[in-house]
């Protein structure tokens, strides 16, 4: 049976996955600005453009235009840049992946643009400054730092775990540790049948409570985040219907108020197993819904394998939490007119309880190494920032929790202290002690929901200011070759940012001998803005022309246009697509202090050698016996064995 139910809450994640997915959506981060940060502009820029990895919207966007004696100027519009990105789709909100900032007439002077908008898909802030100079030398970049939740966020998202974790806890317990009458001996039955109802009941009906809990917390969650933005009127039914964020919201609210439909309606009922079933359903529905409101992963990964982690990873959570509360209600139950271990109706209920608290840590440590390398760049992101740090402090925490579980696993199972060589006699059951243990696991884990709450809400440590500096100088040196008629054309630009560029073409004759000389050539280069600029270039002899200028003044997708002119033939002709990169400033991108190398691919090894692991060792377990597994010498010796035949 219990087999059964495990297998029915994998079912349940995959038709969550394959309802839900959809392109996973990161932290709204903003991967580049034009004009760059830190730049210094030789006339006024008509518009500030930002480039961001996910939609954002328009409507809770704000921007701050401060020059550098402290006016404040108001910027004409805020607006979606269409010639880079999309334009709002129709019936939702309006938003953009990339903002068009248009400016006023601004005189020379020093400025610092200040944003603040949030994400489409969770609602998550972003904000960001840049500095750039007009005529004037801009001695530093901007400030930078990570957008904090603020207290009351960080405060609801904690107390909304909490009670997530109760709802999914203790029904998941009642579902998945308490044994079925047919499990218990036949003498047994009469004896633990009313410990075993009354415990049950007890399950529901603080899992009701913790239900009315989470439905309260996340409408002040909801309606806090419109009150941060001061909304009104049409504009809280638009958060709530035109957003991803509001949508999914409304499905996990919808998906508690069903949940607590179930539960009342089967008060003094007999549950059926298509109760419990439906039961178990939404329960995965409600950690899927909740864990998409988290950061989800990055741009180009997976959509399921990341719905799937994220659901796994707050369902083994908030079944391991939950479950320990529920452990401590087995205890007072059970433990009242307890003698002996074996005949002991809360004695089956642990050790059934340690196994899958077992199997909630091997599907934490597998699913929380995989979304780290989503939310990690490097290892300067893991020990430099506050979302690193934050995490590797839940780590330990985990751990800690999980030690605590082990002395717990080595009091209700005999077979594990043999199996250690472990004095049974130090290991003798005292409900006092295992209660002060598992009161100790739970506020560890408290804690740890708390950290949690903080990174579901704040700036991960990703990004372009995390990018090795080696991807983006060896970007800058960009080239294209083209074949045109009889002519072969290479068009390069160094260091191909915006401002100062050398442009080299070389021209390239097929045929001997050729059948005339060049007279001219030009270039029309077409800015992201459309703007055209037709400029002749002088030769350097043998087919070489070169141009060192400002031309190329915005970082973008332009079109390049060459014209070849020769005596008595026709104009030689092509066009291209050509991008200019954004400046990285030493100010925008993260000192290296340690390694700014890429830790996803040891994050996902981590993740897949613990997964790796744990399925070998149930394997070895399943096909060989728990005998075989007695004492742990013994799959040295077998393996020395195999190898010497």
């Amino acid at each position: 049976m219990f087999k059964r139910k495990l297998l029915g809450v994998g079912l349940a994640l995959f038709v969550l996955v394959l309802v839900t997915a959809r392109p996973a959506q990161a932290h709204p981060i903003v991967v580049q600005t034009d004009p760059p940060d830190g730049a210094t502009l030789d006339t006024a820029p008509g518009q500030v453009r930002l480039f961001l990895n996910q939609p954002v919207l328009l409507d809770f966007t704000t921007v701050e235009l401060v020059d550098g004696d402290g006016n404040r100027f108001s910027p004409l519009a805020i607006q979606p840049d269409t010639e880079n990105g999309t334009a709002p789709a129709a019936g939702t909100a309006n938003q953009a992946a990339n903002l068009l900032i248009k400016l006023p007439s601004l005189p020379p002077n020093t400025y610092r643009v200040a944003w603040k908008t949030r994400s489409e898909d969770d609602f998550h802030i972003s904000a960001g400054t840049i500095v750039f100079g007009i005529q004037r030398v801009v001695n530093e970049s901007a400030p930078g730092g990570p957008a904090l939740p603020s207290w009351w966020d960080l405060t609801l998202r904690w107390l909304n775990f909490g009670a997530l974790a109760g709802v999914i806890g203790l029904l998941g317990f009642r579902l998945l540790v308490l044994p079925e009458e047919k499990l218990l001996k036949d003498a047994e039955k009469s004896s633990h049948r009313e410990n075993l109802a009354v415990l049950q009941e007890r399950l529901n009906r603080y899992a009701r409570w913790a239900g009315w809990v989470a439905l309260a917390l996340g409408l002040a969650f909801f309606g806090g985040q419109g009150l941060a933005d001061n909304l009104s009127g049409e504009r809280w039914w638009e958060l709530l219907t035109g957003t991803t964020f509001g949508l999914r919201w409304l499905a996990g609210e919808i998906i508690l108020g069903l949940l607590l439909a179930l539960l009342y309606s089967g008060v003094g009922r007999v549950k059926s197993p298509l109760y419990n079933r439906s039961i178990l359903v939404l329960l995965v529905a409600l950690a899927g819904t909740a864990s998409q409101n988290t950061h989800a992963g990055l741009p180009g990964s997976s959509p399921v394998l990341n719905i799937l982690a994220d659901s796994l990873h707050l369902f083994a959570a908030c079944l391991w939490l939950g479950g320990l509360v529920a452990v401590l209600l087995a205890l007072g139950q059970g433990y009242k007119n307890a003698q002996t271990e074996g005949s002991n109706l809360a004695w089956l209920i642990l050790r059934r309880f340690s196994k899958l608290a077992a199997l909630n840590l091997f599907v934490l440590a597998v699913t929380g190494f995989y979304k780290s390398g989503q939310q990690i760049a490097s290892l300067d992101g893991l020990l430099t920032t506050l979302y690193g740090q934050t995490l590797m402090v839940k780590f330990q925490l985990v751990l800690f929790a999980a030690l605590i579980g082990l002395l717990n696993a080595l009091i209700l199972h005999p077979g594990l202290r043999r199996w250690l060589h472990l004095d049974s006699s130090r290991f003798k059951i005292k409900p006092r002690f295992l209660k002060r243990a598992l009161l100790l696991e739970i506020g560890t884990l408290g804690i740890v929901m708390g950290f949690a709450a903080f990174l579901s809400g704040a700036e991960p440590a990703r990004g372009p200011e995390f990018s090795p500096f080696n991807q983006a100088t060896t970007a800058s040196n960009a080239s294209y070759s083209a074949a045109v008629n009889d002519l072969i054309v290479s068009f390069s630009v160094k260091p191909n940012r915006p401002g100062r560029n050398f442009v080299d073409l070389n021209i390239f004759n097929t045929r001997r001998p050729a059948p005339a000389p060049f007279a001219k050539v030009r270039l029309m280069l077409t800015s992201p803005n459309g703007q055209e600029n037709l400029v002749e270039l002088p030769s350097d002899g043998n087919g070489h022309y070169q141009l060192s200028g400002d031309q190329l003044q915005n970082a973008g997708d332009w079109q390049i246009g060459v014209a070849i002119e020769r005596s008595n033939l026709p104009i030689a002709q092509t066009s291209f697509a050509w991008k200019v990169l954004a400046t990285q400033e030493t100010g925008s991108r993260r000192p290296v202090v340690f390694s700014n190398q890429p830790l996803q691919p040891w994050f996902n090894l981590a993740a897949g050698l613990i997964l790796l692991a744990g399925s070998l060792f149930w394997l070895i377990w399943r096909l060989a016996g728990k005998r075989f597994l007695a004492h742990p010498i013994n799959i040295l010796i077998t393996f020395v064995a195999i190898k010497r035949n």
